[in-house]
């Protein structure tokens, strides 16, 4: 049995699938560890963990049965450090969102492969808004996980460059729904969101139907 000591970035919360996948964001490696089965304190720390929350932890686990979840154990969660991140699925694109797409595809010449991204904001200190080619996915996928994809999402939690602050929220916008067969746009969409953005990100929340609080998770875990 082996022992990890680390801070973590969970990347996966949703009911129906019994386990977590947390980030060591350090070493960059992905480990799934059990979401129930604690003692009764650090149950109720890892149910109120959602996705983009950060934690001090030591995760427990054999490296040899790669099937088999890891445990956590004395999980800390660091608040001022996490990222609220919600799912507006079956929507129409922003237009800033089109735009950047546009942009970077007149400057490929045909549907780029690698991500692009552009500031938001009249100042740039609201955030950054990514646009991310789905054909670099197997079956056309915009991310299998939120761990996953091109977008340096860990990098930009830590500090969005342009706006030289860290990201406070993140919206993953999907023009269509999961587990569709055929995808209406050849891109998805990453908002990322400073704590001097809020008021726009509540804007944009308006416009996705994303109200603070509500639980967008999908129902499986295409992201």
């Amino acid at each position: 049995m082996n022992r990890v000591d680390g801070t973590f970035r969970v990347y996966r919360v949703f009911s129906a699938v019994p386990h977590l996948n947390l980030v060591d964001v350090a070493a960059d490696r992905l480990y799934t560890v059990y979401e129930s089965g604690y003692p009764d304190d650090r149950q109720r720390v890892v149910d109120d963990l959602s996705t983009g929350d950060l934690l001090d932890a030591t995760v427990e686990g054999d490296p040899d049965a790669p099937d088999d979840p890891w445990r956590l154990v004395d999980p800390e969660p660091e608040p001022e450090e996490s990222v609220s991140v919600d799912f507006a699925t079956g929507v129409d694109y922003p237009p800033v969102a089109r735009e950047t797409w546009a942009r970077a595809r007149e400057a490929a010449g045909d549907d780029p492969v690698e991500p692009a991204g552009r500031t938001l904001g009249a100042d740039g200190a609201a955030g950054e808004v990514w646009v991310q080619p789905r054909d670099a996915f197997p079956d056309g996928a915009f991310t299998r996980r939120a761990a996953t994809g091109l977008v340096p999402l860990e990098p930009l939690f830590r500090g969005l460059p342009r706006a030289d602050a860290p990201a406070s929220e993140l919206l993953v916008v999907d023009a269509d729904e999961p587990g569709t067969s055929r995808h209406t746009e050849p891109y998805g969409v990453l908002m990322f969101f400073t704590a001097a953005g809020r008021d726009l990100a509540d804007e944009y929340r308006e416009r996705l139907d994303l109200p603070r609080g509500a639980d967008s998770r999908p129902d499986f875990d295409p992201y």
